[in-house]
């Protein structure tokens, strides 16, 4: 298995975790200034948009989040 190989699945997983739909599509696609999807989200700002959706989610499942109902008078 190559570095390419692992780069590659990197970011499939990252694209995943951020919610892109149709990933095996939009890995080749090429942005404006030439780079292909997947080495985009290699870099830095897309290891933060993993980490923020990761932490949105933990978010969302906690139990001390769920709402209660309020009793009116």
């Amino acid at each position: 298995m190559g570095l390419r190989r692992i780069k590659r699945q990197i970011a499939k997983a990252r694209m995943t975790a951020a919610g892109v739909g149709n990933v095996n599509k939009k890995m080749r696609l090429v942005g404006e200034d030439g780079v292909a999807n997947w080495r985009k989200a290699l870099t830095p700002a897309g290891e933060r948009a993993q980490k923020a959706k990761a932490q949105r989610n933990k978010r969302a499942r906690n139990p001390r989040r769920k709402l209660r109902e309020v009793k009116t008078a």
